[in-house]
């Protein structure tokens, strides 16, 4: 599952926005039904990520922050950051763009904006209509934090476990006695 987390994060270094927005968005669906029964489904996925990605949101903002010379007193003084979206809307989001690749959700047009490409903060700002400017990289990131909160914390249970032996995984030695000496993922 690290592994999966970590190409993630390689292709939005690598600046493949497009891949990377994809691929996070199907995080939350994986993650939940490791989670459970093995099954995704619709509400499992908006629990999941109302409950490890929204938190992640005002952490990530106050990291940037720090990053970019802002005084921690003065981030201390700064109101929580929150989302404008929960899992409803990601979910709705997640649907329209990996199955018909429409970047409109059922409620909120949601357009996202890759790094360098403007001076100002553009990470979650509402133009009326509910239409949001998000910063792709951001986002990604808040997915996969939320991610490694959870895989540190579900990882040793027998649940987890459980569904981990049947997750595709990559074998760089081949796969059972097939294909020995070659990298697969199986």
């Amino acid at each position: 599952m690290e592994n999966l987390i970590n190409q993630i994060e390689q292709s939005l270094n690598t600046g493949m926005y497009f891949l990377s927005l994809m691929s996070a968005l199907t995080l939350p669906d994986i993650a939940g039904a490791m989670d459970d029964d093995g099954t995704a489904s619709p509400a499992k996925y908006k629990a999941w990520y109302d409950k490890y990605v929204l938190k992640q949101v005002d952490l990530l903002m106050r990291k940037k922050l720090q990053q970019v010379g802002f005084q921690q007193d003065d981030i201390d003084k700064i109101p929580t950051f929150n989302s404008p979206l929960n899992g409803e809307d990601v979910y709705k989001f997640r649907c329209s763009l990996l199955h018909q690749g429409r970047m409109v959700g059922k409620s909120k047009k949601l357009i996202f904006i890759e790094p360098g490409q403007t001076t100002n903060s553009t990470h979650y700002n509402c133009y009326g209509n509910d239409i949001y400017d998000i910063d792709v990289d951001s986002f990604v990131l808040e997915i996969l934090a939320g991610a490694r909160e959870w895989l540190r914390i579900v990882e040793n249970s027998q649940r987890f476990q459980n569904n981990y032996n049947q997750f595709a995984r990559r074998h760089p030695s081949g796969y059972q006695n097939h294909l020995g000496g070659v990298v697969v993922i199986a």
